[in-house]
């Protein structure tokens, strides 16, 4: 365990050391918006929307399990994580006037727009 937790401490500050990291580590404390999103490389853009996507299917029902948007889950089930990258990219650029706006507002908003056209 104490192995493991080294490993963690290590990894963890590569990534706010590292060049990049800084706006990352910085983004948790302001609030992130579509704007830095659209400045992140793509691999870090598809582990953000992931995380977003499962969280968002995992939070809503522990809230409240009749919460669940019935047409957010059938719509992402037939998604993967570079789908999820190409809808929240092209939403954000779709829409220039909202790319100040907070990060997962926008996912969502995406997502819910996307899923309409299914």
């Amino acid at each position: 365990m104490k192995r493991l937790l080294f490993v963690l401490t290590i990894v963890s500050s590569l990534f706010i050391l590292a060049p990049g990291g800084s706006a990352l580590f910085a983004a948790g404390t302001d609030g992130f918006s579509g704007r830095n999103y659209l400045k992140m490389e793509s691999p870090v853009r598809t582990f953000y929307v992931n995380g977003f996507v499962h969280g968002m299917s995992i939070v809503q029902p522990m809230a409240d399990e009749n919460a669940i948007v019935p047409w957010l889950e059938t719509c992402i089930g037939r998604m993967g994580p570079v789908q999820f990258e190409k809808t929240l990219t092209e939403y954000i650029n779709a829409h220039p006037e909202l790319q100040d706006a907070r990060l997962d507002v926008l996912a969502f908003l995406a997502f819910k727009a996307e899923c309409r056209k299914k």
